[in-house]
């Protein structure tokens, strides 16, 4: 499974702005262990690329700040996983995530 997760990479946190998202922290798990992590950049992608640029990275879940409803609706439909309105330390989310304790807000 790959997560990503949009990144603030100066404060290492969710980036709050999903479609301004220089960022995704992407976590690849495997039984539960994850397999690696990689910071990778949007590479300049507009808003209305990033949803393509998850699917070229094969994404499976998003977590993130806000969201546009047409990005959260493009997510949906391509059958990615979205937790939304999320904010706090990376390491923090990822774990929530995994513990199966992450609320989508």
């Amino acid at each position: 499974m790959k997560l990503a997760i949009a990144y603030n990479k100066e404060k290492d946190t969710v980036f709050q702005k999903f479609e301004n998202a220089e960022y995704f922290k992407l976590y690849e798990i495997d039984g539960g262990e994850i397999d690696y992590t990689e910071i990778v950049g949007t590479m300049g992608k507009t808003k209305n690329e990033i949803v393509e640029f998850l699917l070229f990275l094969e994404a499976d879940v998003v977590i993130c700040g806000d969201i546009s409803a047409v990005s959260e609706q493009q997510i949906l439909d391509e059958g990615i996983l979205l937790y939304k309105n999320c904010s706090g330390k990376t390491e923090k989310i990822f774990k929530e995530f995994s513990d199966g304790t992450l609320l989508d807000q």
